[in-house]
């Protein structure tokens, strides 16, 4: 893969490799329009084991989101899990890439229990807001037996955002569609007009989910 005719992968590497041109050489990725090959894709997965050293993060984010590599993803949680709410300025933007690049992948992203407590902790600890929205996001694209709990308990907690209370739901109805019966019935009588649609919603999902597994459509195993 080529870059364009003003800088080469080699010249590239060597800039984002040295801390004083790090975070121009970044800049001149944001607004690349072309790929990036491999040996870039691996000086970006060190950045991102070193999230302090980018001024952007935002943007940062967003090129990780735009490259669209599998490989970010094992770097991205070990930063994650490292971070401290409310300190870490740069959290909520690595959550962000995270959260994208998980739901690329062709099945759920299998992660340790660690980090789904991690997640899990976080959602109902750090004030309901942004931390805890994105932490379910994560939470529901991971395949971990451990987030079950985790997705009824901030479908149901009033304290949180709508947002995070209907992706724990949709988490719970993708990954335990049979033992959500008794959550739903709660959740459509919900005082949040939101979540109370979002609950009707994934009951006529799973409704015709298995009207489709029983006429053998091809898409009865679409998520919600």
């Amino acid at each position: 893969m080529t870059f364009c005719k003003k800088m080469d992968s080699n010249k590239i590497n060597e800039r984002l490799s040295r801390l004083a041109e790090r975070n121009t050489t970044l800049e001149y990725l944001y607004n690349l329009e072309s790929s990036v090959d491999d040996s870039v894709i691996e000086n970006l997965v060190v950045i991102i084991g070193n999230p302090d050293s980018v001024d952007n993060t935002n943007s940062f984010a967003t090129l990780l989101v735009d490259l669209n590599d599998e490989d970010f993803i094992p770097s991205l949680i070990a930063s994650i899990s490292k971070a401290v709410p409310g300190e870490s300025k740069w959290l909520a933007d690595f959550m962000y890439a995270l959260i994208e690049l998980l739901g690329e992948l062709e099945d759920y992203y299998r992660a340790e229990d660690s980090f789904v407590h991690l997640l899990g902790g976080w959602m109902f600890s750090t004030g309901g807001g942004e931390i805890s929205w994105k932490s379910s996001g994560i939470l529901s694209e991971i395949q971990n037996d451990a987030t079950r709990e985790y997705y009824i308990r901030g479908a149901v907690d009033v304290e949180l955002f709508h947002q995070t209370r209907i992706t724990c739901l949709r988490g719970a109805v993708n990954h335990y569609q049979d033992g959500v019966t008794e959550l739903l019935a709660e959740l459509i009588t919900d005082s949040d007009a939101n979540v109370s649609e979002a609950a009707r919603d994934a009951r006529a999902h799973l409704t015709g989910q298995k009207e489709a597994e029983q006429a053998g459509a091809d898409d009865a195993e679409e998520a919600f």
